[in-house]
């Protein structure tokens, strides 16, 4: 009943579904880009690129870690997938919102018999998962490589839809665009396969793209307003600590731009009461709560942080260090320097000890590089005053500020980082990678302006 490997009929249904996913993006790219052979190009080359980089995720996990998360959600699914055959009611499993009767069920059978951990399920977020795949296998035969594509086109639906915004928005700065959403090495490549990553790129993209777009040209369907419900619902049931990152970046983005706008009597009557409310919520609220959770969570780290340490060190792995880390929020923004360095620049050449390591730490020295180069030549303060008037920059930078901090706090392996930052990368490497060309190629001391003329995309 439980499949751990890839088979044979891997290799005989890929190629198929490829190509059936294939015809699809073209019917796609004829009805809604035939007009516009940019986006149709790119439509294309994103999907190939996917498609190709979900294989060799797979043929990694499978030939290099020999196994991983995505193995034990698939044979999860297909714990569920028998039981939803043998007995019709079991459909109540795959209801989003219902924790118990999927876990008390793997419980009830003794799943150890498969080398499955029950406990396994007792996270809403792996269950989302487990139900997703298990879904998908009614239409794929339970087939590991073509359920793992389809979560990759799962991700590139919402990542596509955000592309193909700021490339509007930024239409002098195409190649960046296009690089940061769809080419950005780590990015596709941890960002496909049966994954919880998957689904939350799906709902960050979504999301983004209404919200900012409503933020901009003040037009929202009723149909947009319930996609950006469902994608926040989504990201809360998924990875919820990711939720907190965008909710925070998309009202930090509305809130400076509704004050760009606003009249002097407004600002002066709103910016302090947004500060006052702010202070007080925090205050009275969300200090206890942050405070419980990070003590919690570094007493964790610290009391494992030296047998993690030896494991990783034993094993040729990627422990990134001992985290020290006061739990309270002054020892947070005391740490919070080194916590993005260590989740954005690191691991360093040197720290290297496997081919996987090298790629990433090659793509976090280009990111180093890109970042002094941002510093020295685009007069840092200057440029972030000025992108303030953005509200993709806004997101950009608060959501990855904020889901970066709490990664840095949570996680202390190389490996686990990548993949938990991210979601983020893409936002970052635009904004770095648009001020910079701004800085060294334009003269005018003005930020990339949104048109607001234009129409809000609605039918892409």
């Amino acid at each position: 009943m439980i499949i751990h490997s890839v088979t044979y009929w891997d290799l005989i249904l890929t190629p198929i579904y490829l190509l059936v996913f294939y015809l699809i993006i073209l019917r796609i790219k004829n009805k809604h880009y035939k007009d516009n052979p940019y986006l149709a190009k790119k439509l294309v080359q994103g999907y190939w690129v996917k498609a190709i980089a979900t294989i060799l995720l797979v043929l990694l996990m499978k030939y290099y870690y020999g196994g991983g998360d995505s193995f034990n959600y698939f044979s999860f699914s297909q714990v569920m997938h028998k039981a939803i055959t043998d007995d019709i009611n079991n459909l109540t499993f795959l209801l989003p919102h219902q924790l118990d009767p999927f876990n008390n069920y793997v419980h009830d059978i003794n799943t150890m018999q498969f080398d499955l951990y029950p406990d396994y399920m007792n996270n809403l977020g792996n269950q989302i998962v487990v139900k997703l795949t298990c879904l998908l296998g009614f239409i794929s035969f339970q087939n590991f490589t073509v359920i793992s594509i389809m979560f990759s086109l799962v991700a590139f639906t919402g990542i596509w839809k955000i592309f193909v915004f700021c490339d509007r928005v930024f239409g002098k700065y195409r190649k960046e665009v296009a690089f940061s959403f769809l080419f950005l090495p780590s990015f596709v490549f941890w960002g496909s396969g049966i994954s919880k990553e998957c689904i939350c790129l799906f709902g960050i993209g979504m999301a983004s793209y209404l919200f900012i777009n409503y933020t901009i040209y003040k037009k929202i369907s009723f149909k947009s307003f319930l996609t950006i419900l469902l994608s926040i619902y989504l990201l809360y049931l998924t990875k919820d600590y990711i939720m907190i990152a965008v909710l925070a970046g998309l009202v930090s983005a509305f809130i400076l731009k509704y004050l760009k706008t606003a009249n002097v009597l407004v600002k002066v009557i709103l910016l302090p009461l947004v500060i006052i409310v702010t202070t007080i919520f925090f205050s009275f609220f969300i200090d206890d709560l942050i405070a419980n959770t990070i003590e919690k969570a570094t007493q964790e780290l610290l009391t494992q942080s030296n047998f993690m340490q030896q494991m990783y060190e034993n094993t040729g792995g990627s422990f990134i260090g001992n985290i020290n880390i006061e739990p309270t929020l002054a020892g947070i923004f005391k740490a919070t320097p080194s916590l993005y360095v260590n989740v954005f620049f690191r691991p360093y050449i040197w720290e290297v000890r496997n081919p996987v390591m090298l790629l990433s730490a090659l793509e976090s020295l280009a990111f180093f590089l890109l970042f002094v180069w941002f510093v020295i030549k685009s007069k840092f303060i200057f440029v972030v005053g000025r992108a303030n008037s953005n509200p993709i920059f806004v997101f950009s930078l608060v959501f990855s500020l904020v889901l970066g901090l709490m990664v840095g706090i949570t996680t202390f392996n190389f490996g686990t980082i990548i993949r938990y930052k991210m979601p983020c990368m893409p936002f970052l490497c635009l904004t770095l990678l648009i001020i910079n060309k701004y800085a060294s190629g334009v003269k005018k001391k003005r930020m990339p302006q949104i048109k607001l003329t234009a129409e809000p995309l609605t039918k892409q």
